[in-house]
Order: structure tokens, then sequence, then C-alpha cells
């Protein structure tokens, strides 16, 4: 079975697929390595066949040998074939595919948590709510929380509240006004006890969940008193205080941060950390990847300030350790398994043949790791601009994004791994 790479490229409306093949093949074994069968089906090798997700013009097929380079040492070469998308796909896809940032989806959402009936940990399994939780008999009141610059807010208010120079009254946050007896709307940056007297007058609905990007944002009552730990920032030029994390009872895994917000306390767990469990006609378990929620973190900061460059830094110690460029998102990938398992097992990393569909959603990226040779001046040029965006990560976060895009990347053709001092690679939505 060779090694193959397809990739349906919206932008150019094409789809291309590049195929492995020995030098030592005859000119006719070559030319057999990629063929399309029809306009659904390519055949690789004569031996797999993939269905495509979109149909193609079969006749306006090119094919073109990749240039051979150095680190390709087993004698190997690659061809890629393009076709062009056929018309009815490019309406269907049109009509049915978000084409805008703003039109995809978060990873979860409150759509996806109606009939929450409980969370636990995921490294160990172990219940997080409260009897206040369980014993409850009104359904909990969940809420998306409206926008990029929301939940930055509720960072700010959380982790480094010493930075809220904008007075903002956070008890608003958690009160609705119902539509029968809505009033003028109350200003979120009065803090004066009349506003606030003014809303609790009217039918109003207490917030029990935000839902944001990387997080949940929970009453505090609603959750069991867990461990905590203070984290002191190390750059202590940015920030004066340390934040607090929050931990399981059981295996002290670390599940979000403690916090305040005007007078409530609240407890912000961290989706790829927990595990939600729904309840509705059926049992249903919410639990997202790492890759998931940071997916969505980068394209929540593209929509609200239309940067595509980031900077990745550790948490605690504020230490860059990567830089990411975004050049494509709701990208249609599919490596083939051969691929897929010898580069999870020289990556130690599970492999991504498990996956249930052929193709999957990515986000399209460039990036560098700390350490590579240029990282260090590209990271101080990054840092020094206004179009660059700062992601904080904790230490393991940060090693399982290493880890994800030095994996990726290494199920492209040698030939298009690099692009001037940055690496190709792409993120699972």
């Amino acid at each position: 079975m060779s090694a193959f790479y397809i990739e349906i490229l919206d932008s150019l409306q094409v789809v291309d697929i590049y195929a492995k093949y020995s030098q030592q093949c005859s000119p006719a074994s070559q030319t057999d390595t990629v063929r399309l069968q029809s306009d659904t089906v390519v055949f690789i090798d004569k031996h797999t066949s993939v269905d495509l997700p979109v149909s193609v013009n079969a006749g306006l097929s090119t094919k073109t040998q990749l240039e051979q380079i150095r680190s390709a040492d087993d004698g190997s070469e690659w061809v890629r074939l393009r076709a062009p998308i056929s018309s009815a796909s490019k309406k269907a896809r049109l009509e049915n595919t978000p084409q805008l940032i703003t039109g995809i989806k978060r990873t979860v959402t409150v759509s996806s948590l109606l009939g929450l009936s409980d969370i636990c940990c995921r490294a160990c399994k172990t219940q997080l709510v409260s009897e206040a939780f369980t014993g409850r008999a009104d359904p909990l009141s969940i809420r998306d929380l409206p926008s990029a610059y929301w939940i930055e807010l509720v960072d700010c208010w959380v982790c480094h509240p010493e930075e809220d120079d904008l007075t903002v009254n956070k008890e608003l946050l958690f009160d609705f006004e119902s539509d029968k007896t809505a009033t003028a709307p109350q200003s979120l940056y009065s803090s004066s006890s009349s506003a606030a007297a003014a809303l609790n007058a009217v039918s109003s609905t207490s917030v029990d969940v935000w839902v944001g990007d990387s997080f949940a944002l929970i009453s505090a009552g609603l959750i069991k008193d867990l461990p905590t730990r203070l984290v002191h920032i190390e750059d202590k030029k940015r920030f004066d205080n340390a934040y607090t994390e929050l931990r399981c009872t059981e295996c002290d895994h670390i599940i979000g941060e403690s916090g305040r917000m005007g007078t409530r306390r609240m407890q912000k767990l961290y989706m790829h950390y927990v595990d939600f469990q729904v309840s509705n006609i059926q049992i249903e378990h919410v639990s997202v990847s790492f890759s998931q929620v940071f997916c969505s973190e980068l394209l929540g900061h593209i929509s609200a300030h239309a940067v595509y460059k980031f900077v990745v830094e550790e948490r605690q110690s504020c230490r860059p350790v990567a830089l990411i460029h975004v050049v494509g998102w709701n990208a249609e990938l599919h490596a083939s398994r051969l691929i897929s398992e010898s580069a999870s097992k020289a990556k130690n990393l599970t492999s991504l043949s498990s996956d249930k569909k052929p193709f999957s959603k990515y986000v399209k990226v460039l990036f560098a790791i700390t350490g590579d040779s240029t990282f260090d001046s590209m990271a101080k040029e990054w840092l020094s601009t206004d179009s660059t965006e700062l992601v904080s990560l904790l230490e393991e976060d940060c090693k399982a994004l290493a880890r994800e895009l030095d994996l990726h990347s290494s199920l492209l053709p040698p030939q298009l791994r690099m692009i001037g001092n940055m690496k190709r690679s792409f993120l699972r939505m």
C-alpha cells in the first residue's frame, strides 16, 4: 500500500492528491500510482481506493512529479494529481460549508450542553459537581459567551483582575431580562446600585454556566470544593498577581481555574480536561480534544481582531514557545493509514488512522517551535507588531501543541513541509 495525502482546496476549487512511489517503478507503474477511477473515486497504487467528499472533473486532471529532495533517502518520489472541483460540488459546498470564520461554530455550545447532568475529570472520571447541582429541580441556565471580546474579558477577570480598567459591572453578566418584561437595556459600564436595582425589578434569569471557546464558566456552588494551588506569574513587569489552579480531588490533575467575577466566586473549567454528560433522550458524553479547543480559540481571535499570526507562550513563565500563522480553515484533509501509523509510531502518539471519517476538518498553519534556528529573532519581530495576538497555554498544553504540529507536519510529502523559515502543518478542528 502506498503512502498518500489528499487535500480539498476550496480557495483554488481543486483537489490535490499526493502519492508516493518507488524510483524503481517502471514508467507505466509510475503513471498508475494515482488515477481517478471516476469523478468521486481515486485509486492509489492499484490496491487502494478512496471516496472523495466532492466530485471532480476527472477529464481536466493533471499530474506533476514533485522535485526530489535530499531528505527523501528511502528511494522514493512523490507525484501530485490535481483535479478541479465540479460545478455541482462547488454550489453544494457554498450552501452547506461556512465560508467565513464567523460562520464556523464553536466546538462546544449551549446546544451541545442542553440537559447537562454531570461533569467529570477526564483523567480519572471523578464527578466534579456538587449536591447543589445534582439535587436541583430546575434546569441549568446555560449561555454562550456572545463574542471573543467577552471571552477575553472573562479571561482577564478570572486570571488578571488588576488589568481591568473598564470598571465593568460584572454582576450584569449573570442576569438577563426576559423578552416579555424587557425594558431599556442597562449599560454594562454602569456600576451604580440604581442600575442593578432596575435590572432586578424585572423578571430575569440568573445564568449558571457560560460557554466560551476553551472553557466553561460555572458558579462555584455547583462544583464540589476542590483543591487549589496558587501559581505565581514569573513576568512581574506584566502581571502583579498570581492565578489559582483548580485541581481534581482524586488525581490532582489540573482541570481549570478558580476566581471571582464581581462578588461571585466562579470556577473556570478547561474543556479538554473535563467531560460533560448530557441527559436528554439518551445519555451522551461531550468530550473535546486540546486541538479542537485550541482551533476554536484561534478562530475566535481571528474573527474578533482580523489577525492571523499568534505567539504562543507558556503561561507561568511567559516564555514564547511557538509561532503560528493561520493560513486556512475548514480545510478537508486525509492522510493514508500508512503515513499516519508510521508518523505516530515515530512520535510515540496515537495513530490518526482510527478516525471514523477519512476526511476531517482542519486549520492549516505555518509554525516555528522554540529551539528552531530562527525562532528567537522571529518571535521578537512578531511581538513588536500590532498584527500579532498572544495566546497563553499551560506548560503541558504547550508540549501537546508542539507534538501535534510536528506529527501533522510529518504527514505531508517532504517537498511540502517547509515554506521559508516555517514548517507547514494542520490542527484538527
